[in-house]
């Protein structure tokens, strides 16, 4: 039970991880087209 409740948490994090990752690259991309 415990195995499946960190599974579920770093799942969790790892898609929160991934969200970060396209807002942030997101962000540079629209900085770059503003220069």
């Amino acid at each position: 039970m415990k195995n499946l409740l960190t599974l579920a948490y770093h799942s969790y994090k790892a898609k929160i991880n991934i969200l970060n990752l396209n807002l942030y690259c997101n962000q540079q991309y629209s900085n770059a087209s503003f220069l």
